[in-house]
Order: C-alpha cells, then sequence, then structure tokens
C-alpha cells in the first residue's frame, strides 16, 4: 500500500511541475518513478502534456513532439536496463 501511495505522491508532483514548466524537476523526478516501480508509463503521459501545453505547434514539425519522444525513449530504456540489472542480481 505505501508503494501505491508513493506513487501517486509521485504523478502529482510531477503533473504540477509539467504545468508549472519545471521540466527538468519534473524528468528528474521521472528518472526516480522509472527506476522505482514496475512499468511507470506516466512518464510518457508527462511527456504528452508538456507537448501539449508547450511544444505542440504544427510549425515545429517533430520538434513540437520532443517531451512524448523523451518520455517514450526513457521508457523502454529503463525497462531494459532494469531487466538486464535485475537478472545480475
Amino acid at each position: 500500500m505505501s508503494k501505491l501511495i508513493l506513487r501517486i505522491v509521485l504523478d502529482i508532483i510531477i503533473f504540477l511541475c509539467v504545468v508549472q514548466g519545471w521540466w527538468y524537476f519534473a524528468l528528474l523526478l521521472g528518472l526516480i518513478g522509472l527506476w522505482n516501480f514496475e512499468l511507470y508509463v506516466e512518464i510518457i503521459l508527462a511527456g504528452l502534456i508538456y507537448d501539449a501545453l508547450y511544444g505542440s505547434v504544427a510549425e515545429y514539425g517533430v520538434s513540437g513532439s520532443i517531451g512524448l519522444m523523451v518520455g517514450a525513449m526513457l521508457f523502454a530504456l529503463f525497462v531494459v536496463i532494469k531487466k538486464v540489472v535485475r537478472v545480475r542480481e
């Protein structure tokens, strides 16, 4: 139960950081969530929200979706890294 509460609190803090535009802090907290929780897909959602608020302009092309792409790449990277590290333990 305590991990669930920690995950919800971390999600709320990341959401508030994204809304305020503090993406460095949100990214750091997202990395902590990726490492501590199994399938922390909230990082992809945070990237999508960030792009919707600050980056989705048609003139930007692909660079308007950087938050979503970074979130998806970090999610995929951490899934692989956690499998490799936890198998060796």
